[in-house]
């Protein structure tokens, strides 16, 4: 579990450090990666769901 930590952790930090971009709590779990009000995608703890 520890290395899932480590890994969602480098992808929060990178996705965030994009313009515009902001990190919320997701309604299912995981974190939330917003321009706006828009979802880009979000990440659970082994999954990453971005849309096409």
């Amino acid at each position: 579990m520890e290395r899932e930590t480590q890994a969602m952790d480098k992808v929060r930090d990178a996705v965030a450090a994009w313009d515009g971009v902001t990190v919320h709590d997701h309604r299912f779990g995981g974190i939330e990666f917003r321009v706006g009000r828009r979802e880009l995608g979000h990440l659970h703890r082994t999954i990453a769901d971005l849309p096409s």
